[in-house]
C-alpha cells in the first residue's frame, strides 16, 4: 500500500488560501472530520464540494480536516470527472464477501469491516484470489460474526498482553455465544485452525484498536 500523501489545504480548495489558521478554525476541524466519517459510513463516499457547501466555515477548513484524515490513512481522495471524492482507503472493500454474518450492529460498522478487510483478510489463508472468503467455519468467519463483541473487548481490555484478549474472547464469545464451543471449553473448530478469530486475533485487535483510537480523536 502506498504511503498516504500530504495534501495542502489550498491545493484541495483549488484556490489560494486566505483563511484564518488560528484556534477559532482548529476548533471546527474535529466536528468536520466527524461529519466526513459519518458521510462515508452512510454512503461510501462524499464529494468535497458537497462538504464545502454544507459547512458554515471556509473551504479551507474543510480541506484541512480532510487532509488530516488523509494523512492518517482513514480516507482517500480521488477525482471523478470534475468532482473531488472522499472515500474509504482500499478498493478491496468493494469486493463482496461470500458471507458477512454480522447479525447485530456496531457503531461505525462499515469502517470496521473495511479496516478488517484491509488489515486482516488480505493476510488470511482462506481469503482467495477471487476476492471471496472461503472460511472453514460453517457459520461464516467468526471475526465478522462476533464483530460487536470483539469491538467491545478491544474497547475495554486495553492491554499490552495478547493473553488478556484471548481470555476475554474465551469468556465473552467462546463460552457465552459460540455454537462450536463444548461445555468443557474445548473447540474442534479452533483445534483444526479453522477459527479465523483465534488464528488472527493479534491482527484483529491491532486493527480494531487502531481504528477506535483514530475515531475517538475525531468524535
Amino acid at each position: 500500500m502506498s504511503k498516504p500523501q500530504t495534501v495542502r489545504p489550498e491545493a484541495m480548495c483549488g484556490r489560494s488560501c486566505h483563511c484564518d489558521h488560528g484556534s477559532s478554525l482548529l476548533t471546527r476541524l474535529s466536528l468536520i472530520q466527524g461529519e466526513v466519517l459519518e458521510a462515508i459510513e452512510n454512503r461510501g463516499k462524499v464529494s468535497l464540494h458537497h462538504l464545502m457547501e454544507k459547512q458554515h466555515c471556509s473551504p479551507c477548513a474543510v480541506s484541512m480536516a480532510v487532509g488530516e484524515l488523509l494523512g492518517q490513512g482513514l480516507v482517500r481522495v480521488s477525482e471523478e470527472g470534475e468532482e473531488v471524492m472522499i472515500s474509504t482507503l482500499d478498493p478491496l472493500e468493494f469486493t463482496p464477501l461470500r458471507t458477512m454474518p454480522i447479525n447485530r450492529t456496531v457503531k461505525n460498522q462499515g469502517m470496521f469491516v473495511r479496516a478488517l478487510r484491509r488489515d486482516v483478510c488480505r493476510h488470511c489463508i482462506e481469503f482467495g484470489e477471487d476476492g471471496l472468503c472461503h472460511s472453514g467455519d460453517p457459520e461464516g468467519c467468526s471475526v465478522y460474526h462476533f464483530l460487536p463483541e470483539i469491538a467491545w473487548i478491544c474497547e475495554n481490555v486495553q492491554s499490552d498482553k495478547i493473553e488478556d484478549y484471548v481470555q476475554a474472547v474465551r469468556t465473552n464469545i467462546c463460552t457465552a455465544k459460540c455454537n462450536h464451543s463444548a461445555p468443557d471449553g474445548s473447540c474442534q473448530l479452533r483445534n483444526r485452525l479453522d477459527c479465523g478469530l483465534d488464528r488472527y486475533l493479534s491482527l484483529v485487535v491491532e486493527c480494531i484498536e487502531g481504528l477506535q483510537a483514530r475515531l475517538k480523536k475525531h468524535a
